[in-house]
């Protein structure tokens, strides 16, 4: 009140959003494909820790998605091809499509 704050709201999904879930979508889609060729990637155990990452993602929380995927190789947890796919989302500041990503591949 006497800060004259005036609160301005994001909509829950604007047009580049919904772009880029979509192309996330395709992405998932062609994996299997691609990977039919190599081999399966493991699927993503349900870990505390990759719950802390959901979170984390879900919250918007850049240096906690950073801090988490920081430990992910020492753990040994996430296979590289799921490594590879979640720093190219966190590189392009898809948040959300990080913690829809986990949701798809997690077990």
């Amino acid at each position: 009140q006497w800060l004259k704050i005036e609160w301005v709201y994001q909509e829950t999904v604007s047009a580049e959003d919904s772009v880029s879930l979509s192309a996330l979508e395709d992405m998932s889609k062609q994996t299997p494909k691609r990977a039919a060729a190599d081999e399966l990637p493991v699927p993503i155990p349900d870990h505390e820790v990759i719950r802390e990452l959901t979170a984390f993602a879900e919250m918007g929380y850049k240096k906690g998605v950073r801090g988490v995927l920081d430990q992910l190789p020492d753990k040994g947890i996430v296979d590289p091809q799921h490594l590879a796919q979640l720093e190219a989302l966190y590189k392009s500041f898809q948040f959300d499509g990080i913690a829809t990503y986990l949701k798809q591949h997690t077990v």
